[in-house]
């Protein structure tokens, strides 16, 4: 269907985060073996046919359905189980990356998240694999392109992809037996979801808490005031319904679930006539079904039953306000948030949930929308509500769109607004041009070459497959298109959608949320009520009970598992050598130019980099404001809704952001500029570069309200990804004492910018920023400084040339003159400092930064897969397991020689902290054996020799200046290192008295800090 708009999540009732955080940023380059023999492509699909025509059976799976989808170039097949009833979709492409998934409807009843909990407690062991943990202990035994699992409202998913066949087989056997023979053990319930301890595991007179897993991860969720405010906004929207539920888990319902309660819901969920498997890629499907077939046949055939329940909200106007914490990001006066909501089609209409979906976009997405207009660019609020957008993911769809950083007084003025749009385009309808762009973005979609391609379309078939849906109808885009072009040319289609749903609609809902400044106390205290109630309900022998189970669990976590029954990959099946791409240096118009010709399903990809010696010190903070304003301010030529259509209609998007290449010997030196990209049709390619120039050159910088519209949108957005993504904050803060590019990185994407924006949103005239941008534009439009790189098929190569040509010749041959980095690096000082950031959360986030070492130097490959060897044998365990934090590791950027270590979503961060101190004194005395290196460097490269999606090819060189020959000289030092290097590494770099930085933030601790640390307080 559609994504859903900008800062408009899931939330947290749909969508509980899965077992792993996700990994951030692009994969490496490189690729790796594949072992299948079977590829598929067009020329087979007729003998497919033949082998899965309908009726046929394979290993006890009957064939219902084949279907060939064109549009993406796939053939799917729907079978069914005869003995169980269990529903499977195969999709046979020509992708080695092939994705597996099994699944189940796990419908809620209640908020305990006890299917949340379960996904979790289901991989701590099976009847085949009695070991704790086996996913995370196959993370290290395998090659991987991705191992996660979830919990939707509706149903829980284990996905992984891989490459490898013999992976394939190895994840597929340990994902059946920890889907249907899970051990549950009540200890792995305690840790993964709740339990209540003494803080002091040893002492049984200190205070009792709370601690678990998803526990930690749903407070910290809860602390995120967007997706408080989306699942609340749901729940209200969908009385009488499982939507009522938060499926994640309320962790001021999950202390209600009990063992046995989970036991019973694995019971009557996790069964295979109520699951639906998923295979993709050009690995063979019948071994698959025999594996399958030998696993659930024993199992039969039961009654499942799912019932979702029907909206009840009354037959008027329903309003309902909750309280929320403060917006950091907003002034005092801007904190509410408001939202319209509308229950809409029955999601079993797969044509009119497109249409809906289709119309949602019209409304809200882009400058040239009647909704952006009236609600964005009116600067009544900083950006549009968390739960702004059409959900097609409940059995009955709905739309919202509000506002959030809105006054409370002009909740009425909004509500206005939004009724007057939809009045305007239930009486004037949508400009044919804008409804042509939209199509145009949607068929660009389908030739656009991803490397998660199957993962992508296993998450789009999902929701509507669980709740019932044929699965196949969903790929079927075009047929969706076609269907929706014949009601556009019957004519008042999308008219009268607005009339029947928005206009004279009863079942909506008004929705706020207002600031109050007492949340996180109150959340405090409410918290230690139910603890004190539990604790008063504990007769003595359940105390001594509680204090025996808490020491049970931490000698578990610390006894030495017997991991043979595990499938393993080993060293034989990483490949020798790194996957190449034969790229061409050719200029034009002696600009450096890259250029990667391959085949790009009919697409052509620019990427540009104009780099500059350094920007006057007043000019760096706009930075990332200059290349926002690029695209959201319009031209002297085009007003910014003219220019958005003229964007969608010949380009998938038009970016730009701050960039920044470090010295690969040095990471004290490095070059800093603005990154350019876009992509379009072979045949739009004149009309890119044509935008392109036009925003480079002649951006109005003066139109100061839609600056004050980028300024308070872009310090929503940062402040939103604070709470879910502190860890990644908190460790940006810490290497901002270290390498004055982190110190750059930190005032162009982190905390100083939101401060910076906060202060620019205060500012009555916004015409000196204007000045200040206008200054910027000239320090990049410099031909001498630009380079380029072109992915691009060979009959668009004469095309891309002569164009860029043109593009070249507008630009003025050198820039103004600037700074040099050498004074910013010259007075740049590292400072190693411990610091507290008080932040307005429920949870905490923490990190350690130590400088280690540059890319060039030999020890970078030991500190790689010492980061993988602690995370895996310490780190994970002291942290998640035994802190009860969401998550916590190790990592060592290659580039910036930075190593780090971090926690998220953590109830005890100072301890983490002092984890992080005894990391290294545990790899030093850690006896590492053969098997635990080879599973460090199997996870390590998982992540090397990820797939990359073709505009990805060659962009390490392009970026980074690393060579194919760096690549292959790293890739043999990774192969090499042994237990001594990676002991040696961890006693030199990471020793106690080895000078480093380290930050926590989080809410107020009353607590002392450790001795040295210093209070920072940012808001």
């Amino acid at each position: 269907m559609f994504p859903r708009l900008r800062n408009a999540r899931y939330p947290i009732l749909r969508l509980a985060r899965p077992l792993l955080m996700p990994s951030r940023g692009p994969p490496r380059c490189g690729n790796r073996r594949t072992l299948a023999t079977t590829t598929t492509s067009e020329v087979d699909f007729n003998l497919l046919r033949n082998e899965f025509a309908p009726g046929n059976v394979i290993h006890g799976f009957q064939v219902q359905e084949i279907r060939q989808v064109s549009e993406i170039s796939l053939m799917a097949v729907r079978l069914e189980h005869q003995a169980t009833g269990a529903q499977y979709l195969h999709v046979t492409r020509d992708d080695p990356n092939n994705v597996f998934s099994v699944g189940f409807n796990t419908t809620p009843k209640d908020s305990t998240g006890v299917s949340h909990i379960l996904e979790h407690t289901a991989l701590c062991g099976s009847a085949q694999y009695p070991v704790r943990d086996p996913f995370f202990k196959m993370l290290n035994r395998s090659m991987s392109t991705f191992m996660n699992a979830w919990t939707a409202h509706d149903y829980t998913q284990y996905p992984f992809s891989t490459q490898n066949a013999v992976d394939y087989g190895n994840l597929q056997n340990v994902y059946l037996d920890a889907a249907f023979h899970p051990l549950l053990h009540p200890l792995d319930f305690a840790q993964e979801g709740w339990r209540i301890e003494r803080e002091d595991t040893h002492d049984s007179s200190s205070p009792w808490t709370f601690k678990g897993v998803v526990y930690n991860e749903m407070k910290g969720a809860f602390s995120d005031a967007t997706s408080l405010f989306a699942t609340r906004a749901q729940q209200a929207l969908y009385p009488g319904t499982s939507y009522q539920y938060v499926s994640g888990g309320d962790p001021a319902y999950i202390t209600d679930l009990t063992h046995e309660r989970l036991v019973d819901f694995h019971r009557r969920h996790y069964h295979p006539s109520n699951a639906r498997f998923f295979s993709y890629g050009n690995f063979p499907l019948a071994p698959q079904l025999q594996r399958i077939d030998r696993v659930i046949s024993p199992l039969g055939r039961i009654e499942t039953d799912h019932t979702w329940g029907t909206p009840s909200l009354t037959r008027k106007l329903h309003r309902v306000t909750e309280y929320g914490p403060l917006d950091h990001s907003c002034p005092e006066d801007k904190q509410s948030k408001i939202s319209l909501s509308f229950l809409a089609n029955d999601a079993r209409d797969v044509d009119q949930s497109f249409s809906m979906g289709f119309l949602s976009r019209l409304l809200l997405s882009g400058a040239s929308t009647p909704m952006h207009q009236a609600l964005i660019d009116s600067n009544l609020g900083a950006d549009y509500s968390p739960n702004t957008g059409y959900n097609p993911f409940c059995t009955t769809t709905s739309f919202s769109v509000g506002l959030q950083g809105v006054k409370t007084a002009d909740h009425g003025v909004i509500q206005d607004k939004i009724h007057r749009v939809f009045e305007q385009v239930a009486r004037d309808g949508f400009p044919d041009k804008n409804i042509q762009a939209l199509i145009h973005l949607l068929e660009m979609g389908y030739k656009h070459k991803t490397s998660d391609f199957g993962l992508q379309l296993m998450q789009s078939v999902s929701g509507g497959w669980f709740q019932g849906h044929n699965p196949i109808d969903l790929m079927e885009v075009n047929h969706r298109i076609a269907q929706l072009k014949k009601r556009l040319a019957e004519g008042r289609h999308f008219e009268s959608l607005v009339e029947r749903y928005f206009l004279n609609n009863p079942q909506s809902l008004v929705f706020t949320m207002e600031p109050d400044s007492q949340f996180y106390q109150k959340q405090s205290e409410a918290e230690a009520q139910r603890l004190q109630t539990k604790v008063d309900q504990l007769t003595p022998q359940m105390a001594t009970q509680y204090f025996v189970r808490g020491k049970e669990l931490l000698e578990a976590q610390e006894k030495p598992q017997d991991l043979s029954c595990l499938p393993t990959l080993s060293l034989a099946d990483i490949p020798p050598r790194s996957r190449t791409v034969s790229l061409d240096h050719r200029s034009v118009a002696s600009c450096p130019t890259q250029w990667n010709v391959t085949a790009t399903n009919g697409l052509s990809y620019l990427r540009a980099i104009n780099t500059f010696p350094g920007l006057p010190k007043d000019l760096r903070p706009y930075l990332p404001l200059f290349c926002g304003a690029l695209t959201s301010c319009g031209t002297t030529r085009h007003a910014m809704a003219e220019l958005d259509q003229e964007i969608r209609l010949y380009t998938g998007g038009v970016n730009f952001s701050p960039q920044m290449s470090l010295s690969l010997q040095d990471p004290m030196r490095f070059t800093e500029g603005i990154v350019m990209s876009s992509h379009c049709l072979d045949a739009d390619v004149p009309h890119m570069y044509r935008i392109l120039q036009e925003v480079l050159q002649e951006t109005d910088f003066y139109q100061t309200e839609r600056l004050r519209t980028l300024i308070t949108g872009s310090a929503s957005s940062l402040w939103n990804s604070v709470a879910d993504s502190g860890h990644q904050v908190a460790r940006n803060l810490a290497a901002a004492h270290l390498l004055p590019s982190a110190q750059l990185t930190e005032l162009y994407d982190g905390l100083k910018q939101l401060i910076f924006l906060n202060e620019l949103a205060t500012q009555q005239d916004l015409t000196p920023v204007a000045d200040k941008l206008k200054r910027i534009a000239a320090y990049v439009l410099g031909k001498s400084t630009l380079r380029v790189a072109l992915t691009t098929d060979s009959a668009a190569v004469p095309m891309n040339q002569e164009q860029l040509s043109h593009f070249l010749e507008t630009f003025p041959a050198a820039v103004t003159e600037a700074e040099t980095n050498d004074a910013i690096i010259s007075d740049f000082t590292p400072n190693y400092v411990q610091k507290y950031y008080p932040m307005p959360f429920a949870s905490n986030y923490s990190s350690k930064c130590i400088r280690t070492v540059p890319f060039a130097h030999p020890d970078g490959p030991a500190l790689q897969v010492l980061a993988k060897l602690m995370t895996t044998h310490f780190l994970h365990r002291e942290i998640r397991e035994r802190n009860g934090a969401y998550g916590g590791g190790a990592q060592f950027a290659s580039q910036s020689g930075l190593f780090s270590f971090y926690s998220y979503r953590d109830p005890n961060p100072v301890r983490s902290v002092e984890t992080f101190a005894k990391a290294a004194e545990w790899a030093v005395q850690f006896e590492f054996t053969d098997a635990q290196m080879i599973e460090a460097k199997l996870s390590l490269f998982s992540s090397i020799d990820a797939p990359l999606s073709v505009f990805e090819e060659g962009m390490a060189l392009f970026t980074s200046g690393i060579t194919d020959a760096m690549r292959q000289e790293r890739r043999e030092a990774y192969l090499k290192v042994n237990q001594g290097d990676v002991r040696r590494v961890a006693q030199q770099y990471l020793n106690p008295l080895q000078p480093s930085t380290a930050v926590i933030l989080g809410e107020h601790r009353e607590e002392p800090l450790p001795e040295n640390w210093v209070t920072e307080t940012l808001f």
